[in-house]
């Protein structure tokens, strides 16, 4: 199912029976019907009818249409306001950390007392004045247990 460009209903978009390659204008769902198979069991299958859209409809989705656009056009200010207060927040957390975290030494990558913790990634490939935003978990944990 689909919507509707002009109108916002509902729509299925089918192969023609006659030239596969084609397609027949849009259908939209009439209701319910009962086939009965060759075993004389009832089966209950949506029936659809051709669309045509409904000129009051086209009109309320237009109105739609143009509301959402102005939303949308405010939405990414207020969004990114929102970001901007998530990684702030974050960057606050992360320097409390970091703060207790160096007061001890660091197991993992044996960083001194207040000094950051080194990328070991970074190291192993040579480069060893790389350091982490964040202390390791076990430097983390030991600054928390006391």
């Amino acid at each position: 199912m689909s919507v509707h460009r002009d109108c916002g209903e509902e729509i299925k978009w089918v192969r023609r029976s006659d030239d596969l390659d084609r397609w027949a204008p849009p259908l939209e769902r009439a209701g319910f019907a009962f086939m009965v198979d060759e075993r004389e069991v009832a089966i209950e299958v949506p029936v659809y009818r051709r669309h045509t859209c409904d000129p009051e409809k086209v009109a309320a989705w237009l109105d739609y249409q143009e509301q959402m656009a102005a939303l949308d056009h405010k939405r990414p200010k207020d969004q990114q306001g929102q970001q901007n207060l998530r990684d702030m927040a974050r960057n606050r957390e992360r320097l409390a950390t970091k703060e207790l975290a160096e007061k001890r030494k660091c197991p993992r990558c044996d960083a001194k007392r207040s000094d950051p913790c080194m990328n070991l990634t970074e190291r192993r490939k040579g480069n060893l004045d790389v350091v982490t935003l964040w202390p390791h978990p076990e430097r983390i944990a030991l600054a928390t247990q006391g």
